[in-house]
């Protein structure tokens, strides 16, 4: 699938990367990072005489001293549309 060939080239870069230049150590430092969500040709699964309602939830999988996921946020519901383009967006400070 193209994720997985994304994620193949990504990580063979990393390989020539770190060849190249041995361990790269970089000092940690806080980065804000602003996420915004579309999808598209979602699966209509409100049946045939009508259209999903669709939202989409941001989760944290792993954090330090949680064992369970945590939800960070949820977008607003897209009426009757399968390609939504969500106006909600979250940032987040990232280490």
């Amino acid at each position: 699938t193209l994720q997985r060939e994304y994620r193949e080239s990504i990580y063979s870069r990393v390989q020539r990367i770190r060849r190249h230049f041995g361990r790269i150590h970089f000092p940690q430092k806080m980065v804000t990072v602003k996420l915004s969500l579309h999808a598209e040709k979602l699966k209509n699964t409100s049946g045939i005489f009508g259209v999903s309602d669709p939202f989409a939830t941001v989760t944290l999988l792993s954090h330090p001293g949680r064992d369970r996921p945590l939800e960070l946020g949820r977008t607003e519901v897209i009426q009757n549309n399968l390609s939504p383009d969500w106006v909600e967006s979250f940032v987040f400070d990232y280490e």
